[in-house]
């Protein structure tokens, strides 16, 4: 590939070669980003994701409703949880103490060791909104965005099942 690419700068006038490698500059500077997304830049947020269990699984295909005060009793579990997960990821709690986890995440967030610069540790998250929608009876999946500061909010989308204890979440994606 590259001894092709050389012959073919041999070939044509200085001119078209300056074009050409001005072209494959600007794409690599215009793609450099696209591709290295996510790359050391939302370190401090941990993508901690639990498996997916059958209930979850067949709400995303069945599209049964969760009764309204079932949605807002996981809505606040959910805002609970997103709360405690922020001071998780930032650095300032333990995984063990974020509440309204599941013991399977609660497990995995305890085992997590979460690298977070000075930079990062000042910032102060905080969720802007928070949706959530019953799929399934007994499965809620809520979406909350998180402003810290930084050049652009994220997003964490999180599901939740009903527990005879309440609402805990089971699996967290996203940031």
């Amino acid at each position: 590939m590259i001894g092709w690419l050389r012959s073919a700068l041999r070939r044509p006038s200085a001119r078209a070669r300056a074009v050409v490698l001005t072209a494959l500059l600007v794409g690599a500077v215009v793609l450099t980003p696209a591709l290295t997304h996510g790359i050391g830049q939302h370190s401090h947020r941990p993508s901690v994701r639990a498996k997916t269990t059958g209930t979850a699984r067949r709400a995303r295909q069945g599209r049964s409703s969760v009764p309204a005060a079932q949605i807002a009793r996981a809505r606040r579990a959910a805002h609970a949880f997103l709360e405690g997960y922020l001071r998780f990821a930032y650095g300032w709690a333990s995984g063990a103490s974020v509440p309204a986890a599941a013991p399977a995440l609660r497990r995995q967030l305890s085992h997590d060791h979460v690298l977070v610069t000075p930079v990062q540790r000042r910032r102060r998250p905080r969720v802007v909104s928070l949706t959530a929608t019953g799929e399934a009876t007994g499965v809620v999946f809520a979406t909350g965005l998180i402003d810290d500061g930084g050049i652009a909010a994220y997003s964490l989308r999180i599901t939740l099942q009903k527990q005879r204890t309440g609402w805990l979440v089971s699996g967290v994606d996203g940031g």
